[in-house]
């Protein structure tokens, strides 16, 4: 069914540069209706999740093992059973490996698929319709996209490959021709580029759009940013001092792209509504002057510089998540170098606002417990066991 049983060696405590936390997602990963955050730790070769408390407080973290290199995360439930589980995208071993969540913060490990070259970024979406996630992975170093059907049981098809651009690194899915299905588009940092892959409602693609961008685009996210009901994409740039806006016409096409300006090394994206003015905002990360700078939106596709925010070393990914109840988005992130996530809280502000107060930070995890000797995939027995 897609799944490859691996064996893998327990692994020795990781050095002193730490877990190395890229990306966070988040969750309700133990049911107690709180969100919680977790962080790849491309070092250490693990997650962490940090379980958190109604007032924002850190209550717990848990610690699970991946394959080697874990770069990102996507949050579904792809087996059916009401609680969130985890695809980890796994560089180094070119596999996703599945855990499969147990509703108290821990999870299982569910088996892996194996992916193209370097796989590097993974989003959960359903593809073909049949309400059952499917997992969608960026290959950096073979040009392509992987596209594994999901059973809903918590199995996958082996991968479909499909051709983009030079080293794609971002992904998001989005109805861009106003069909009803999702398609699929990539930020191509090695070819400037972005490509939108059309959907066929089938879990394939029925044609492709190709977008020029500015230099190295890392992230990627589609949001209607100009309120016309179609979905428009926002591209940040690994060497570019700007983040881009490519505005959707709601055919599959796109207007020419808008430019504004952002930071020195634009990393991680996201998007959210950060003043309550109904208008989509954005915050990326800029990794080499260790600031989160947010841009306000206007209606009309276009942006207003808002505030930047010390970040720390080296902050990479940040997820938009509300981590304290109080209704407002606040900034959830990892600052790399220091190997810990933090967040940025969003306390509203005057004048069309938001003003964001440094939160928590907490370190990510050098390594879990050691583990087993193997990983075991779904329906496969210990052999060395009675």
């Amino acid at each position: 069914l897609g799944f490859l049983v691996q064996t893998a060696q327990a692994q020795p405590p990781k050095n002193s540069t730490g877990s190395f936390p890229v990306s966070v997602v988040d969750g309700d990963f133990n049911g107690d209706g709180i969100t919680d955050i977790a962080a790849a730790n491309l070092n250490a070769d693990s997650f962490t999740v940090f379980l958190m408390g109604a007032d924002g407080e850190l209550a717990d973290t848990k610690e699970t093992w991946t394959a080697s290199g874990p770069t990102s995360l996507a949050v579904s439930d792809i087996n059916g059973d009401g609680i969130p589980d985890i695809l980890a995208a796994c560089y180094f071993d070119g596999v996703v490996t599945v855990h499969i969540g147990s509703g108290d913060g821990t999870f299982d490990f569910g088996g892996y698929c194996y992916t193209g070259l370097s796989p590097d970024r993974v989003i959960a979406a359903d593809l073909n319709g049949d309400m059952n996630t499917d997992a969608v992975v960026a290959n950096l170093n073979d040009g392509s996209i992987s596209v594994m059907p999901g059973d809903g049981r918590g199995n996958f098809q082996p991968a479909g490959e499909y051709g983009v651009g030079a080293a794609p690194r971002g992904l998001c899915a989005a109805d861009f021709n106003s069909d009803g299905r999702l398609d699929i588009a990539v930020a191509n940092s090695g070819s400037d580029s972005v490509t939108v892959l059309l959907g066929d409602g089938a879990g394939g693609f029925m044609g492709e759009v190709e977008l020029s961008a500015g230099s190295s685009p890392r992230d990627i996210a589609a949001a209607d940013l100009d309120g016309d009901g179609n979905q428009d994409i926002v591209v940040s740039y690994a060497d570019g001092t700007f983040v881009s806006a490519f505005l959707g016409r709601g055919d599959g096409t796109f207007g020419r792209r808008s430019d504004f300006s952002a930071g020195r090394g634009a990393r991680g994206l996201t998007v959210a509504d950060f003043n309550g003015d109904g208008i989509p905002d954005l915050a990326f990360t800029d990794i080499v002057d260790g600031l989160i700078s947010v841009l306000l939106g206007n209606g009309d596709g276009s942006f207003r510089f808002s505030s930047t925010n010390t970040a720390g070393l080296a902050p990479r990914g940040l997820q938009a998540v509300d981590i304290n109840g109080d209704g407002l988005p606040d900034i959830v992130y990892s600052a790399t170098a220091e190997n810990m996530v933090s967040s940025l809280i969003n306390t509203g502000g005057e004048d069309g606002g938001p003003d964001f107060t440094s939160g928590q930070a907490h370190e990510a995890a050098y390594a879990p417990e050691p583990r087993s000797d193997k990983y075991y995939g779904p329906g496969q027995e210990d052999e060395n066991s009675e």
